[in-house]
């Protein structure tokens, strides 16, 4: 599938710097036709939260096209949201065009004004990053137990759904406890394979997916010059400071003086580690990111504020806990196939992505007995799995429903349905519903359940087995089911199998990760949510680090460059937001315009506040920006961190 100009429009800003408009088509292989467009072509908004660690900052396009006698466009608002692409280019060395800004053509805010000629017409696109939630969340073909998932697949699967074919520029300044050198982090962090589907087996979406993992590595995502930039929101920097640091050459107060002195030189070189849209390394770059207010940003408006937030007291990262696996068997709700589960002698099962409990899919069957007593068979059964601990409180679980043909208000169906649990530190235990105990037995206990309904829907079945439950190796199964009446088709299954209903005594839901300054008299308290909990199984909660868990055992840990010994994620995040929080947080807005040939203003950049009577002891950091591509106006709000040295805090895990 390619993506070719079919419209184009060249002009150049009020400082006369040459910038094009592209429209390009799926597919398309005719001639470039011209754009005409109003005073203002072409404005580029990102926003983001008022809380500038918020990770994901998503960026929109809108273009003001005129229709003539002459000129006229295809109806965007027909075709597919993929159909079209709207590109921003502009002249970044002599006669060499660089991408600023790509985005889809949306058609659902498409307006066309119905007047005679010429009238206007209002296109809008977007980068696709504020609208994952849209998205299902990329998940591995193939849950295995024994191997988990590294982060970074979570990451670049996703941005790949966009589908803008973005390389992804990532600058972090981590690395795991026995590498020499930071690299992305993310390539050596692995979750448990199903870190990500919540209890009742419903997957998180995309956006929820990347939120979490961003926001836990105190890290934020944006769309400069046709390129993905992760990059951490605390210390995104220079590398030669980095370095310095990391090598001992700068300590204590050398660091700012040192970093003040690149500034005032015009630089900030910052590294990256470079990965296509497949999520393939393809080598590091090292680069000049700094604009200096007044030598390459002009202050225009006259509307530049300073603002200021207050200092914490405290930081809490709340991770949710109840997306822990609660099923002891793997892949109960079908979300990976059949993957772990054995159809019966003469039973065709079939995945059904349309009708299901709860999650995406569900499996069906058409097999039924329909004469004599009932004597249960087997539709599905699991593999066996292995529960090595006999404190866990488990209850046996499915979600049953059953297709008739006669159905209507009046009519009330019974069906018979067997299910079993078989224990294995014996050998050959069975779970017996009659007496509610475990029982030694050659052949499989069947446990019969009586099921009436009116009309299609699932109806829950929840069995709570005897406390001290067996262990060992563990299976469970279903039967067909037994049905007199007339008109059946078949019987749809979802969620079987062992839930854990309390680890010990009891079951947590959240753990709250915080940090304290000790001898601060404020007040405010800043936290993050909707954090979920990555690597714990349901034989498995500790507090060692409950976020991430480095592919070369947690033992190693994770540094950045002034640390000498490893901490846990949580840590290092908790220290950069008090870090940046230990005095008040200054931002800049205002409006600004470029000065100087060849370059442009984009989130990736960083922004050197200098005036005669006002020089920042840092660069900033974008947090949001508009921009009014023929007026060369710039429209930003930046903040400046605080990370080259490390406050004292009081660090605490709580469990609740």
């Amino acid at each position: 599938m390619a993506y070719n100009v079919k419209y184009r429009l060249d002009f150049s800003d009020v400082a006369e710097r040459k910038r094009r408009i592209e429209i390009l088509k799926k597919d398309y292989g005719g001639s470039v036709f011209p754009m005409i467009c109003g005073g203002e072509p072409m404005e580029i908004d990102w926003k983001s939260d008022d809380d500038f660690y918020e990770p994901l900052i998503g960026s929109q396009a809108t273009l003001n096209l005129i229709v003539t006698d002459d000129v006229s466009y295809d109806n965007f608002y027909e075709y597919d949201e993929r159909e079209y692409q709207l590109v921003l280019l502009f002249e970044e060395a002599p006669n060499t065009w660089g991408t600023y800004w790509k985005g889809w053509i949306t058609n659902d805010i498409y307006e066309e004004s119905i007047i005679t000629k010429p009238y206007n017409i209002q296109v809008r696109a977007i980068d696709g990053l504020g609208q994952l939630k849209g998205f299902n969340s990329w998940f591995p073909t193939e849950l295995t137990p024994s191997k988990n998932t590294f982060i970074w697949d979570f990451i670049w699967q996703n941005l790949a759904q966009i589908g803008l074919g973005f390389d992804i520029w990532v600058s972090n300044d981590m690395r795991t406890g026995i590498q020499s050198n930071w690299q992305n982090i993310f390539e050596d962090l692995l979750i448990k394979t199903n870190a990500f589907i919540e209890p009742s087996n419903n997957k998180l979406d995309a956006k929820e997916v990347l939120r979490s993992i961003l926001i836990a590595s105190n890290c934020k995502i944006s769309q400069s010059y046709g390129r993905w930039y992760l990059t951490n929101a605390s210390s995104y920097g220079d590398q030669r400071i980095i370095a310095g640091i990391q090598n001992g050459s700068l300590s204590g107060s050398g660091i700012l003086s040192a970093k003040q002195g690149y500034l005032n030189g015009g630089s900030e070189e910052i590294r990256f580690e470079v990965y296509g849209s497949n999520g393939v390394y393809s080598g590091s770059t090292t680069g000049n990111m700094l604009r200096t207010i007044k030598s390459q940003l002009i202050p225009r408006n006259s509307n530049l504020v300073r603002s200021v937030k207050r200092p914490l007291k405290k930081y809490e990262m709340n991770i949710d806990l109840s997306n822990k696996q609660t099923y002891v068997n793997y892949n109960a709700g079908f979300e990976f196939d059949l993957q772990y589960w054995i159809a019966g002698s003469g039973v065709t099962i079939n995945l059904d992505s349309e009708i299901s409990a709860s999650g995406s899919k569900s499996i069906n069957f058409t097999n039924y007995q329909s004469s004599g007593g009932y004597t249960p068979s087997k539709a599905i059964n699991s593999n066996t799995f292995n529960i090595s601990s006999n404190k866990l409180s488990l209850s046996f679980n499915m979600d049953v429903a059953f297709e008739n043909t006669n159905y209507d208000a009046n009519t009330v169906f019974t069906y018979k349905i067997a299910y079993y649990v078989q224990g294995g530190n014996l050998g050959g235990e069975y779970y017996n519903a009659t007496t509610n105990a475990w029982v030694v037995s050659g052949s499989i206990i069947w446990n019969e359940v009586t099921i009436e309904c009116q009309s299609f829907e699932f109806r829950n079945v929840n069995v709570a087995l005897p406390i001290n439950a067996i262990y060992g190796d563990l299976q469970v199964g279903v039967a067909i089911p037994y049905f007199t009446g007339s008109g059946f088709v078949k019987t749809y299954l979802d969620n079987i199998g062992l839930i854990q209903n309390s680890i010990g005594s009891s079951r947590f839901k959240n753990v709250l990760y915080s940090g304290t300054f000790a001898n601060n008299n404020k007040s405010d308290k800043l936290e993050h949510t909707q954090i979920y909990n990555y690597n714990s199984d349901v034989m498995d909660l500790s507090n060692d680090s409950i976020l991430f868990n480095a592919k070369y055992g947690l033992f190693f840990g994770i540094k950045r460059c002034q640390d000498t010994t490893p901490k846990k994620m949580e840590e290092i995040v908790i220290q950069q937001r008090l870090n940046d929080f230990r005095t008040f947080v200054k931002s800049y807005e205002g409006d600004f315009s470029i000065n100087g040939n060849y370059i442009v203003l984009s989130m990736a950049n960083k922004v050197y506040v200098k005036f005669d009577t006002l020089t920042e002891t840092d660069s900033a950091i974008m947090d949001s920006m508009k921009y009014s591509v023929k007026s060369n106006l710039y429209s930003i709000i930046c903040h400046i961190p605080n990370n080259y040295t490390d406050v004292d805090y009081q660090y605490r895990i709580v469990f609740e």
